[in-house]
């Protein structure tokens, strides 16, 4: 349904395809739309982005988080820890709980290295869920 303002659904189409112009392409990404301005473009423009509304993470109050804050997140983590890992993975099991799986060998094999990094993600992820955020390896 389309909205007039808000946030809604983004449902893109390829207007140079003259043969189907209108065949409409569904990614689940969500964005908001602006109300025309009378003095700007008098037509609606996308304010914000979202991101796809099943690649979120949600806080106990039920607040999505966008996964690309998790992301940056993490760029934060292993800036901040000097560690360069090749493969991650952060899966939420619980408002308060995640799981977390690298593909690091040095990381892996150093046991003070990894307990230190992995209490450091514990830290950035308190500061976007709030206290009491568990991270198990």
């Amino acid at each position: 349904m389309p909205i007039k303002e808000g946030t809604g659904l983004v449902i893109g189409t390829n207007l140079l395809n003259i043969a189907m112009p209108f065949i409409k392409y569904v990614q689940g990404d969500y964005a908001a739309i602006s109300k025309p301005k009378e003095f700007d473009i008098n037509w609606r423009q996308i304010e914000r982005v979202e991101g796809r509304q099943n690649d979120a993470f949600i806080k106990r109050d039920g607040e999505l988080v966008p996964a690309g804050t998790i992301l940056d997140l993490t760029y934060r983590w292993m800036f901040d820890v000097g560690i360069n890992i090749q493969e991650f993975e952060i899966i939420q099991t619980s408002p308060t709980e995640f799981k977390v799986r690298v593909k690091e060998p040095d990381l892996l094999s150093d046991l003070e290295k990894r307990k230190s990094s992995f209490q450091h993600l514990e830290e950035l992820l308190t500061r976007v869920f709030g206290p009491g955020i568990t991270v198990n390896v």
